[in-house]
């Protein structure tokens, strides 16, 4: 990740605009920083970044962050944050950082020169609208990543809340276990937008569950994807991995 993408934070912070957390008490918010990445530049990519995150380890950056790679050569750093107002920590702490690896490995972080480009969003866990079973397909060794983006249509919000909570409802009484979280994206293009993520061990165990899931219950997962779709303007499907290596300070 770009380590100066804290002075592109700070101009956010002040201008006026002022993927993976699974229980109800943790944080809500998320600052999510996207690095598009050419693929003739992903091994020099991939050698300075594992540089850098080498030395947000050694030099303890204080920050948690969650990275996920996709499979079209995007890749996602989420920071969680109690609050808009954590993105002051994330610029403290990033300046902190980097006058360390300055001064002690003449790091500025010029090594991403070329290499990507950059977008932010900051997006908010919708825990009312996602679903763990309790059997978790999103723990250790599940970093197999799906992700529907679903364009809303506008002023749709609350009746499209009530199609997915129907979802809720027929996994809770009919015991299957299958999980998502949905985000929302609140500041970012073309809101709103929700974000429904799943996760497992690969590809293929996914399409298998859900194989046995459409087997069973193909007239009920119709109806209620119709219900839900009426709501939305557009639908696009991203698949990655999550990647602990380059995720640090998680707990994990």
């Amino acid at each position: 990740m770009k380590n100066l993408f804290v002075i592109f934070v700070f101009n956010i912070l002040f201008s006026g605009l002022a993927f993976q957390v699974s229980q109800a008490q943790g944080p809500v918010f998320f600052a999510v920083f996207e690095e598009r990445v050419s693929p003739s530049d992903l091994a020099a990519f991939d050698k300075v970044q594992q540089k850098t995150v080498d030395l947000w380890n050694k030099y303890n950056l204080g920050l948690t962050i969650y990275c996920y790679a996709t499979d079209d050569d995007m890749y996602f750093w989420l920071m969680p944050m109690q609050n808009f107002a954590g993105l002051d920590a994330v610029f403290e702490k990033s300046q902190a950082f980097m006058k360390k690896a300055s001064e002690q490995e003449g790091f500025d972080g010029s090594g991403f020169r070329d290499l990507s480009t950059s977008t932010f969003k900051y997006i908010r866990w919708m825990p009312e609208l996602s679903y763990q079973s309790g059997t978790s397909n999103q723990s250790e060794n599940r970093n197999y990543v799906e992700w529907t983006y679903c364009y809303m249509k506008q002023g749709h919000e609350k009746e499209a809340g009530e199609a997915i909570k129907k979802y809720i409802d027929f996994y809770t009484k009919s015991g299957e276990k299958y999980e998502w979280n949905m985000y929302e994206i609140i500041l970012g293009n073309d809101t709103p937008v929700w974000v429904i993520m799943t996760r497992d061990t690969d590809a293929i165990a996914m399409r298998q569950t859900e194989k046995k899931l459409n087997e069973k219950y193909s007239r009920e997962f119709s109806e209620m994807w119709a219900d839900f779709t009426k709501h939305v303007r557009k639908i696009e499907n991203k698949t990655g991995w999550y990647k602990p290596q380059w995720s640090v300070n998680t707990g994990q």
